[in-house]
């Protein structure tokens, strides 16, 4: 899972021979194999640049994620974890609503 724009991670994995399923909108999110299907999945949270539309940048577009969107997040933290490198949650807002915990993990 990535707050980037970019496809950096995508870059990497096919560098290393991983061809990962690109999730990148709430269309993608509904269009989705269950994730315990996929190989590998990179989750861009907040949309794809050479897809403008999906880009999540403004508070105001970061105060709410599609509901789709939001029980796949919810589903990552629950059965994979997440690791959190570089900016803090805290730096982003809070991003809408995904804290809290998630079966007695603090996600904050």
């Amino acid at each position: 899972m990535t707050l980037n724009f970019d496809r950096l991670v995508e870059q990497a994995l096919r560098t290393e021979g991983i061809e990962p399923t690109v999730i990148a909108s709430p269309a993608d999110v509904a269009g989705m194999a269950p994730l315990h299907m996929l190989e590998c999945c990179v989750v861009h949270l907040h949309g794809d640049y050479l897809n403008p539309a999906s880009m999540l940048n403004t508070t105001a577009e970061l105060s709410v994620y599609d509901p789709g969107t939001l029980k796949l997040l919810h589903r990552i933290l629950e059965d994979y974890g997440l690791i959190i490198a570089g900016w803090s949650l805290r730096s982003i807002g809070g991003s809408a609503g995904w804290g809290g915990k998630c079966r007695g993990r603090d996600l904050l």
